[in-house]
């Protein structure tokens, strides 16, 4: 009998914890690919109640598009349609308005590993209520990405390597040059002490894939708002990390020097709004909201 391996994640009633669950399922059973369940309903075997374990290990026989893994097991069910349901991974996503902007810096972690491994996207201003989290939740920060580097997005960075320890920082190639010139990232004009932070360590292209725990991130560059912005997509969860690309309503500012706002909305509708009505989009500022609102209300996408 052939089984399909299906990984998903929910959105529960908050947008701060998400569940990826492998779903075991026979065959032509296809409703089951698409159940979502939150992290907080208690799972137990589904089938007929004299069903037994297998009594075999489970051997991957093929992958398809990082969504599905077929095996092939005998089932002691006597011919009647069963499943599970085994947790793999508990992904959390919090997120942190920080400063005078209200820069959101998002924290992820996967809550059910031992050590908790996490990445801090974008590290906003004065990132206290951030570090505290990370203490209160112990934390290993494995790497610290940027959706660009205009000010408000890395003024914080250095206040979180003092705390957290130098880990792997991850940019556009086209704005690591940012980090540390005030003119570039804006401060020099905003009416703030001048920025001037360490440059990044790695560069994120277009297409590049990024691993936390069991999540696959991929990397998309979303210029228009700057030329290095990025976006960073777990398909197989839904979520969407935009920057200042894309928000709830609205869109990124373009009339900075180096944004163009052709640019911008062509990201927007090339990279962004192809995904999936119900993907969760966690904005560089403002509230989260999905592919599908913004798709039908969102006055910039609707002219």
């Amino acid at each position: 009998m052939k089984l399909s391996v299906v990984f998903d994640a929910c959105v529960p009633a908050g947008d701060d914890d998400f569940m990826l669950v492998i779903v075991l399922v026979a065959r032509g059973h296809s409703a089951w690919s698409h159940r979502v369940v939150t992290h907080r309903e208690r799972w137990r075997p589904i089938g007929p109640p004299n069903h037994q374990p297998h009594r075999d290990a489970l051997r991957t026989s093929h992958c398809h598009f990082d969504r599905f893994d077929l095996f092939d097991a005998p089932l002691e069910h006597g011919g009647k349609g069963s499943g599970y349901v085994l947790t793999v991974a508990k992904l959390r996503i919090k997120g942190f308005p920080l400063g005078a902007w209200q820069t959101n810096s998002w924290l992820l972690w996967i809550d059910d590993e031992p050590n908790r491994p996490g990445w801090i996207i974008d590290t906003g201003d004065d990132p206290t209520p951030l570090l505290a989290a990370i203490a209160a939740h112990r934390i290993t920060v494995q790497a610290i990405l940027f959706t660009h580097a205009h000010l408000d997005h890395i003024m914080g960075l250095e206040a979180v390597v003092a705390s957290v320890g130098e880990c792997p920082r991850y940019a556009h190639p086209l704005e690591h040059e940012w980090f540390g010139d005030p003119q570039l990232n804006l401060s020099a004009f905003a009416g703030v002490p001048l920025v001037s932070v360490r440059a990044p360590t790695h560069a994120l292209h277009e297409g590049d894939v990024l691993t936390l725990g069991l999540t696959r991130w991929r990397v998309a560059h979303t210029p228009g708002h700057s030329p290095g912005s990025v976006s960073f997509i777990c398909d197989a969860a839904g979520i969407a990390i935009s920057g200042d690309t894309l928000f709830a309503g609205s869109i990124g500012r373009s009339d900075f020097a180096n944004g163009d706002a052709e640019t911008l909305l062509d990201s927007i509708r090339r990279q962004l709004l192809v995904l999936p009505d119900g993907c969760v989009v966690h904005p560089g500022h403002g509230p989260s909201t999905t592919i599908g609102r913004e798709r039908l209300t969102n006055p910039w996408l609707t002219q």
